[in-house]
């Protein structure tokens, strides 16, 4: 059997200010979830441990149907669990969008689909998005739904999905996904006035595009054409050591 069934009956799940509990148990130890996304009425957790031997970082889980996430005694089953993909390789990011929900790791897609049911145990299909050069993201803001496409950013660059095949974006910016650095803080955002998705990038210093002002800026791309548009610059500040200066730009969300 799975040693993490009898693990996680026992510990609380973590995430922002809620507090939820696989379970019953004597000074549970807390497990902070690195995402997390309602789909189909439950609530599924993934990414959580504490990086030691026994984390198991491809793990996911889903709360009981039908039941409150936060109630410590039926909010989650012990043994509604999966993993997914290669061992060790953690999920960095879920987001739902057209009756699916996506779990994205740093260079593999899979797909969960179901609508569950009230029993123990695991109650989703999983498969593999098609993703021959292994596309994936580099965070949980690195990826965004819009349009009928995941659109999402990783160490392979800017890429967007259906949920069934991976089309790449980089192409066309190929000279400058090259003088980018600083995945792992990267964001992913729709801006559905504008019909643009937005991607927050970070030129690196040998850069001709980069601003030592503002070196953060925004890759804007274009739904309606389906094309790069102009490039966006904001921010400054001094907060991060490792980017000089404009961190300020660390996320954007629009305001509809």
């Amino acid at each position: 059997g799975n040693s993490l069934a009898s693990t996680e009956a026992s510990s609380h799940l973590s995430f922002g200010d809620k507090t939820f509990t696989g379970g019953a148990g004597s000074n549970p130890a807390p497990l902070q979830p690195l995402c997390a996304e309602e789909y189909n009425n439950v609530l599924f957790v993934a990414g959580y441990g504490d990086e030691g031997a026994s984390d198991v970082p491809n793990l996911i889980r889903h709360s009981f149907l039908g039941q409150d996430p936060g109630n410590p005694v039926s909010g989650f089953d012990p043994l509604a669990y999966n993993h997914i993909g290669a061992d060790g390789v953690p999920i960095l990011a879920l987001h739902k969008g057209r009756g699916i929900l996506l779990v994205f790791k740093s260079n593999e897609i899979w797909r969960i689909t179901g609508f569950g049911a009230a029993l123990p145990g695991w109650q989703y299909q999983v498969e593999l998005v098609n993703n021959t050069f292994g596309y994936g993201v580099s965070n949980p803001w690195a990826v965004t739904f819009a349009e009928d496409y995941w659109y999402g950013w990783g160490l392979n660059g800017p890429f967007r999905t259906e949920g069934y095949t991976v089309e790449s974006l980089r192409g066309p910016r190929e000279q400058s996904w090259r003088l980018l650095n600083g995945f792992d803080d990267y964001w992913v955002e729709y801006h559905p006035d504008r019909r643009l998705v937005l991607f927050g990038v970070h030129p690196s210093q040998t850069s001709g595009d980069r601003s030592a002002t503002y070196p953060w800026m925004t890759w804007g791309w274009d739904l309606a054409r389906s094309v790069w548009t102009s490039d966006w610059v904001f921010g400054q500040s001094s907060h991060d050591p490792d980017y000089g200066a404009g961190y300020d730009l660390a996320h954007v969300k629009a305001i509809n």
